[in-house]
């Protein structure tokens, strides 16, 4: 079992979006001590200072990638556990607080048997939460098409085909049988829940749309996406993916 000095403990931390737990483990349970506090940084700055530990210790999670660019601005080692391997089996345990969890990440750090992943930098990160924002949008847009197509089945109309139905003309065409909702009358509601569609298609393809030129800027500053680009069948959106 690896030894920590009293003087540079390891501080596991159970990190919660409001209150997050610290363990100041210095190699035995039995003296490990335990503290409560609001998830910020200005606590997280305090607690580090107070306490210079050898090693910072969190989980995988939403908040683990700011703690661990913290711990960086700080000098500390930050450690990022894998919650998805089998040394983290123990959280179906039926006794699991957020005490154990921050003494465990402690513990298994301790004996070398902690698994951790790879925290990319603050700007990789971005650049893959804006790719996935992209995708998302993407859903949604086909979400409404779906939804605008149905609509119009149910009136016995035709549904729109094809990529012409959603340019500027096809769409034209789909908003003359629309009408705003509060001048519909109880028997022409789909009029008005047609107008609510088009509206919220308009602004999904506006939000696609600038995500999409912000990932084409990006992707005109990486060299490994455009020698990705160079591949057959690789297109810009496979080729960020891949890079980021």
């Amino acid at each position: 079992m690896t030894t920590r000095s009293a003087t540079h403990p390891i501080v596991a931390i159970d990190l919660g979006k409001y209150k997050s737990v610290a363990c100041v483990y210095t190699g035995e349970a039995a003296t490990a001590t335990f503290l409560s506090f609001p998830t910020d940084r200005d606590r997280l700055r305090k607690l580090f200072a107070k306490h210079r530990p050898a090693a910072v210790v969190i989980e995988a999670c939403l908040l683990a990638g700011w703690v661990h660019d913290l711990c960086h601005e700080q000098g500390l080692l930050c450690h990022v556990a894998n919650t998805a391997s089998e040394a983290w089996k123990f959280k179906h345990a039926k006794r699991k607080t957020d005490r154990d969890d921050a003494l465990r990440l402690a513990q298994l750090f301790a004996l070398g048997q902690l698994p951790t992943v790879t925290v990319p930098p603050p700007a990789t990160r971005q650049w893959r939460a804006l790719i996935a924002s992209r995708q998302a949008l993407v859903g949604r847009r086909v979400a409404v098409q779906n939804r605008l197509r149905a609509i119009l089945v149910g009136q016995g109309l035709a549904a729109p085909r094809g990529a012409k139905a959603w340019t500027a003309l096809g769409l034209e065409g789909i908003a003359q049988l629309a009408k705003p909702l509060a001048d519909c009358g109880a028997d022409e509601l789909w009029r008005g829940l047609l107008d609510l569609a088009l509206t919220e298609l308009r602004q999904v393809r506006d939000l696609a749309d600038q995500a999409e030129a912000r990932l084409d800027q990006l992707a005109r500053h990486s060299a490994e996406v455009r020698l990705l680009e160079t591949a057959p069948g690789i297109g810009p959106r496979t080729a960020e993916a891949v890079v980021a």
